[in-house]
Parts: structure tokens; C-alpha cells; sequence
């Protein structure tokens, strides 16, 4: 079946993805204010846009750089350069990239405060750099992924003082620096040949697979004590119940080497971890 290049367009933004952050935004300021439309509609709707456009252009631009590497992983799936032009896709960065900043900078005017400013120009600068070298250096990539993903919670929150955020937000930080860490060696583990063949120097590239592992159980480990500060602090029996599952669940299937299962079980893992900051 052809793929539109509507359809193409989508897939390369990730709109499941940003569907994902939509609602993860949402979720971190209902929790704060234990309200949606705090400020009204159109206000909140603006402290979603930049995210949703940074992680858009990110995403499309990464394809972009991506295209001979993305044939060789998955053919069926690599759409820049035929269902989709290239100019188009370039194009989609460059205008999501400028929205994203013009909109922080409205953020910004707002709410007096330079936070939508410095975390939008600096995601997006390193989006495009990890595009284009940064994945290639052993855990660079990694953690300038994991750190954006983590600003977007400060980006979220950019009207509130950053003292009254407390210690639940300081965890949810740690949670998804951690989980997004984990997310992003299991795959680079899964394309530890092609990177091999393309001279990048990921983890396991420079270090080996089983080596690469290693680092993800020491990340798991702090992810434990992650869980057992999550139920200390509030929760209640069938939530704790829940929690300790898929974290036990994520370690179980970390030392079978199971990376596609390790990536899904951690993804539910951020999204438990957003219902733990509403409900409690």
C-alpha cells in the first residue's frame, strides 16, 4: 500500500510521540495548579506549543541525517527522500524550530521569566546537533536526549517558582532522566551493527553489549530507589502494587537482554510515574 506523503509527514514527526507529551504537559500542570486551564485555554495551549514543536523539528530532522542508516534498520519505515521530499522535511525543522522559539519568547513576556527562552533555543540547538554528531559519541547523545527530555518538565512549569516546586518534581526529573537514559542504550544495543558500520562511537560500539548492560542495571538500580522514595512519600497499596510490577518487570526482562521489551516496560514507567504526580 503507498504511503501518502501526508502519512509520511506524521510518521516523521512522531505524532504518536507528541501526542504523548501533549498529554504528559498536561498531566504535570494539572498537578501543580489541580486544575486544567489555569490560566484559560488559549494561555495553557501555549506552554504545550513549544514543546510539541521542539520535539516535532527534533524528530524530523533526525530522519533527515538519518536516511541511509534508517534504509539499512528499517526500510519499510524510512520515508524522507520517497513518500516524503527532503526539502519538505528540512523545511518542517526550520518552521517548527521558529515557532517553538517565537512562542517562548510570548512565554516569556508573559510570565517574566527567560526559562522558555533558554531551555527552547538550547533544546532545539542540540536536536540538530545530535542529528547531526552527537549521537555519534559515546553517551553524548544519550544524555543530551535524556536532558531535554527532562527541561521539558521545567518548560511546563516556567510560571511557577522554581522553590515551589518541592521534592515531587525533583523526582519526577530524576525518573526521567533515568528511564529516557535507559530507553536510549537499549537502542543503541539494537543498532550496535549499523552504528558499527556508520564509524559512530555509541556504548556499545566503543565498549561492547555486555558492558552497555551493565551501565543500564546501575541505572535500574537507582530507579529502585526512585520507587521506594515514590512510595515513601504517598501512595497507597494498589498503586505501590503497580509500581513495584513494572519496575520488576523492567529488571526482569533487562537481564533476559531483552531490549525492545526493557524500551516499552520504561516508557510505562515515565507514565506511571506522571499519574503518581496527579493523584498524590
Amino acid at each position: 500500500m503507498k504511503t501518502s506523503a501526508l502519512n509520511s509527514w506524521l510518521k516523521s514527526i512522531r505524532i504518536g510521540h507528541l501526542v504523548g507529551l501533549t498529554v504528559a504537559t498536561l498531566a504535570i500542570r494539572h498537578s501543580f495548579y489541580h486544575q486544567l486551564a489555569f490560566h484559560g485555554v488559549l494561555n495553557e495551549i501555549l506552554f504545550i506549543l513549544p514543546i510539541i514543536f521542539v520535539s516535532a523539528g527534533g524528530n524530523i530532522i533526525n530522519d533527515y541525517f538519518d536516511i541511509k542508516e534508517d534504509r539499512l534498520k528499517r526500510p519499510s519505515k524510512s520515508v524522507i527522500g520517497r513518500t516524503l521530499k527532503r526539502r519538505v522535511a528540512m523545511m518542517t525543522h526550520w518552521v517548527f524550530t521558529a515557532l517553538a522559539i517565537a512562542i517562548s519568547i510570548l512565554l516569556a513576556s508573559r510570565y517574566d521569566t527567560y526559562i522558555p527562552i533558554i531551555i527552547t533555543t538550547m533544546a532545539s540547538s542540540l536536536l540538530f546537533l545530535y542529528s547531526v554528531w552527537l549521537k555519534k559519541r559515546i553517551l553524548l547523545g544519550n544524555v543530551v536526549v535524556a536532558s531535554i527530555a527532562t527541561s521539558f518538565i521545567v518548560l511546563a512549569l516556567c510560571d511557577v517558582d522554581i522553590n515551589k516546586l518541592g521534592d515531587k518534581y525533583d523526582w519526577l526529573c530524576c525518573l526521567v532522566f533515568t528511564t529516557v537514559m535507559i530507553r536510549q542504550i537499549t537502542k543503541d544495543i539494537d543498532d550496535h551493527e549499523i552504528d558499527k558500520a556508520a564509524n559512530r562511537r555509541t556504548l556499545p560500539v566503543a565498549i561492547g553489549i555486555n558492558k552497555s548492560w551493565l551501565l543500564i542495571y546501575a541505572f535500574e538500580a537507582f530507579l529502585i530507589n526512585l520507587t521506594y522514595y515514590a512510595i515513601n512519600y504517598k501512595s497507597n497499596m494498589t498503586f505501590t502494587a503497580f509500581l513495584c510490577s513494572i519496575v520488576a518487570i523492567t529488571i526482569f526482562y533487562s537481564v533476559r537482554k531483552k531490549t525492545q521489551a526493557v524500551s516499552a516496560w520504561v516508557r510505562l514507567i515515565i507514565f506511571t510515574g506522571l499519574a503518581w504526580l496527579v493523584l498524590f
